[in-house]
């Protein structure tokens, strides 16, 4: 859930592997690898006080300088760079 005055919400992935969640209560992402045309994101999800690793594999569809298409079991994700 995204709270009401946030601008947006998503996945920073950094240069030297790991991954940080934008406005994302439950999920924390912790690490990203790129493997071909498949991204693999891990970390942990928290929902009342239980903690659970995970690891997201999804293909991806488009990579530029500025978006990501992802899809997995169906579903798609389109990510876009946000600039600072």
């Amino acid at each position: 859930m995204v709270s009401s005055d946030t601008e947006y919400c998503g996945i920073e992935l950094l240069e030297d592997g790991r991954a940080r969640s934008i406005n994302l209560i439950t999920l924390h992402y912790e690490e990203w690898k790129q493997r071909g045309d498949t991204l693999v994101l891990s970390g942990r999800s928290i929902v009342d006080d239980a903690e659970q690793s995970f690891a997201d594999t999804m293909k991806i569809l488009t990579l530029t300088r500025s978006k990501m298409m992802l899809q997995q079991q169906g579903f798609k994700w389109e990510m876009n760079r946000i600039q600072n």
